[in-house]
């Protein structure tokens, strides 16, 4: 019999960790852990090395109740003591400031068909297919399981996230957690010199690039305490404050023609959020999307090719999401997922008519193409088991 994926051994480092048994070991070693605090484990190490933020593991994990913020951090200190760890010098769990948390280790787990590899290589493979559709590269047969090549386009110390890349493709903005322990600040890279340049210099952190249709300017987030939404040149030099947000979830688009912004707002602190856009003549924003009362909003807004379309996430259920579309001009909204499940990410192909989401659907986890035309989902890669 299949067992479930978040039931399958794997390992940390040097620890084996059993997830169906709840148990953490070394050698003679062995801690049992309660079932929830398992689940946080299991989500750090399905997107390891990359950081899981507190918002995203408390979905996972805490979907079905109501908590406080230290459910999470006792679960993390919980953990913490069974892999033999201080807070002050974790080695295992790393405490990214403002970000989350990540595993430092190197992690080890099964495909669905048995072979051993490693979850940063899985996690590569997907994002090589992801970056395939962004270059119109990607065809309508599911991938096969050949190697991909996967190249480091960043190796600073601390931790890099959320990269995006120019509209031509020669230059990759990120965000950088250094190991100083200082806000993170966004960069740009060139892919022709290697050269990374800063371009936000705020004392608080700067998160969620967004690249302007010319790649000539930045939008992004910055919290310093308050939230905002800024653009900045790409080569770096003063910020331009548009508004303020709701320190909640984020992300941004910029509208294909240049002459607006789609962002996150919340109506009141910890409610849900809703797709607004703020037109950079005239400051104008205009509220896009209602969501209910219940969850955390929507989210991760992204223009099809064109600009007809805006799609987002909806989550309406603690860590559930789907996909929904938005007409800019008329305010119509479609639903366009019916699984109220984790999405990963997501993105629209190069020519407007599908998009690549990263959920479950079926039983099945993975990388999954939607047409526009309503002609059914169809499997591109199945993920790796967790």
């Amino acid at each position: 019999m299949h067992r479930d994926p978040g039931s399958v051994p794997f390992r940390i480092g040097r620890w084996r960790v059993d997830p169906h048994r709840n148990l953490i070991s070394r050698g003679r070693r062995t801690t049992a852990v309660e079932p929830r605090v398992m689940r946080v484990l299991v989500a750090l190490a399905e997107s390891a090395p990359m950081v899981v933020s507190r918002d995203a593991l408390q979905q996972v994990v805490w979907a079905d109740v109501v908590v406080t913020p230290n459910s999470l951090t006792n679960a993390i200190s919980d953990l913490r003591r069974a892999f033999g760890e201080d807070a002050a010098d974790p080695r295992v769990i790393e405490t990214v400031r403002g970000a989350g948390y990540r595993l430092a280790v190197p992690v080890r787990m099964k495909r669905h068909w048995g072979r051993p590899i490693s979850r940063l290589a899985a996690v590569g493979a997907v994002a090589t297919v992801v970056l395939g559709l962004g270059f119109g590269l990607l065809d309508r047969k599911p991938v096969s399981d050949a190697p991909h090549l996967l190249t480091n386009l960043t190796t600073l110390p601390g931790v890099e996230l959320d990269p995006k890349f120019s509209p031509d493709g020669g230059r990759v903005a990120f965000v950088w957690f250094d190991s100083s322990g200082r806000p993170a600040d966004i960069y740009v890279k060139s892919r022709v010199n290697g050269r990374a340049t800063r371009v936000t210099t705020a004392p608080g952190a700067e998160l969620s690039p967004a690249w302007s249709p010319d790649g000539a300017q930045l939008a992004f987030v910055s919290n310093d305490g308050t939230c905002h939404l800024n653009t900045v040149p790409a080569s770096g030099g003063a910020a331009t404050r548009l508004v303020e947000l709701g320190c909640g979830r984020t992300g941004l688009a910029w509208s294909p023609d240049g002459l607006s912004i789609a962002f996150v707002q919340q109506e009141r602190a910890g409610g849900p959020g809703a797709i607004h856009t703020i037109d950079l003549a005239s400051r104008e924003t205009t509220v896009l999307t209602t969501p209910g009362a219940t969850g955390l909003g929507d989210y991760a807004p992204k223009y099809a090719p064109g600009g007809a379309v805006l799609s987002f996430l909806r989550s309406s259920v603690a860590g559930a999401s789907d996909l929904y579309t938005v007409d800019p001009a008329t305010g119509e909204t479609k639903r366009q997922t019916f699984t109220s499940s984790i999405v990963s990410g997501y993105d629209w192909a190069a020519d407007g008519h599908s998009i690549l989401i990263h959920t479950k659907r079926d039983g099945l986890t993975g990388l999954w193409r939607l047409s526009r035309d309503a002609t059914g989902p169809e499997l591109v890669r199945a993920s790796a088991d967790v």
